[in-house]
């Protein structure tokens, strides 16, 4: 969940496969170094590629609710 004008930057990336589906309200994915916007809004889904850098800002005046899905492959996980 996130507040308006909260978010997560577009400066990270994941060794996997993620997706982004906006359960409630609308806001902005951002993907790729030219940090592309792609407009979300409820039943939403993104798919984000391997390596993407990637970022979610709610754009909204509501709160934003998303859930973030990983699909591992053969890479072992990091710790942190």
């Amino acid at each position: 969940m996130f507040h308006p004008g909260r978010g997560v930057e577009s400066s990270h990336t994941s060794r996997v496969l993620r997706g982004v589906l906006c359960g409630q309200r609308r806001g902005t994915v951002y993907l790729g170094e030219e940090k592309k916007p792609i407009k979300v809004e409820a039943n939403t889904a993104v798919y984000i590629p391997p390596k993407t850098v990637h970022g979610i800002r709610n754009t909204g005046k509501d709160r934003l609710i998303v859930a973030f899905f990983v699909a591992l492959g053969r890479e072992k996980a990091e710790v942190i």
